[in-house]
């Protein structure tokens, strides 16, 4: 929720200027909405990723560029032995045609090439850096996105919504059956739509009469359903509820920022 401030254990002077110099660049670079951009794609993908480049002019105030990078054609390969160690950092992208245009960056080169009708190699440099330039962020070592543990039950409720507006139009568009009636010769079902009102005659000993033909749903059962979905999924994601704050509690504002969980969320 706060931008991140770079310090240092030292006590040289020299150090605290270096670091306070860093922290200006940062936010010259905006770095904070860029670091949010990326805790975005952590909770949707998962993981998020931060590309890191030096500027080709030197001398400037800031010598890097920073940018958050689109999970979904983006990825890290890792040694498969106890280092992990990162190894090929790739980013693409696919043009109008289908083409793949593919950046992959080892520690000592970069690769540029596209993979279509035609497997062409646009380029190999050397990389500047001596590093990957991309930087992966899991947010957990399954790398599952917030949401995607309760996933079933987000469908449920949307199934629940869906049902109950069904139900509503069902009821607006009942059947109404007359009992035991005898209508004028002529009357038709839009004569008594547009007149709104109905006539009727007993017959015999059978008594006349309307009824609509209709089955609501429970809307105070189907409520207390929903709302237990949602109180569920808010347990199960580690997400505060916004109706817990109890108004006649004494607690002062901070009190309940740290009781209800927004603390811990942030």
């Amino acid at each position: 929720g706060k931008p991140i401030q770079y310090i240092s254990s030292s006590a040289e002077e020299s150090v605290s200027e270096v670091v306070s110099a860093l922290n200006d660049m940062m936010r010259a670079e905006n770095k904070v909405t860029k670091d949010r951009r990326l805790v975005e794609w952590q909770m949707i993908c998962g993981t998020g990723y931060r590309l890191v480049l030096p500027k080709e002019k030197r001398g400037e105030r800031i010598p890097f560029r920073m940018y958050t990078l689109n999970p979904m054609n983006t990825f890290v390969v890792y040694a498969n032995d106890y280092t992990e160690k990162p190894l090929i950092a790739v980013s693409y992208k696919t043009d109008e045609n289908g083409v793949i245009t593919f950046t992959a960056y080892t520690e000592d080169y970069v690769y540029k090439f596209k993979d279509g009708a035609d497997k062409v190699f646009e380029s190999i440099d050397e990389n500047a850096l001596g590093r990957l330039p991309i930087i992966e962020y899991p947010a957990n070592s399954a790398r599952l996105g917030a949401f995607e543990i309760v996933l079933s039950m987000l469908d449920a409720v949307d199934n629940l919504d869906a049902s109950r507006l069904d139900a509503v139009d069902q009821f607006v568009q009942s059947l109404m059956v007359l009992y035991n009636c005898d209508l004028e010769d002529g009357t038709t079902a839009n004569t008594i739509r547009q007149a709104g009102m109905i006539l009727l005659r007993n017959t015999g000993e059978n008594k006349a009469d309307v009824k609509i033909i209709s089955e609501s749903l429970n809307q105070t059962d189907n409520e207390t359903l929903k709302t237990t979905f949602i109180h569920t999924i808010n347990e199960i994601v580690g997400m505060p509820e916004q109706g817990n704050a109890n108004t006649s509690d004494s607690s002062n504002n901070g009190a309940m920022y740290l009781k209800n969980g927004w603390q811990g969320a942030e």
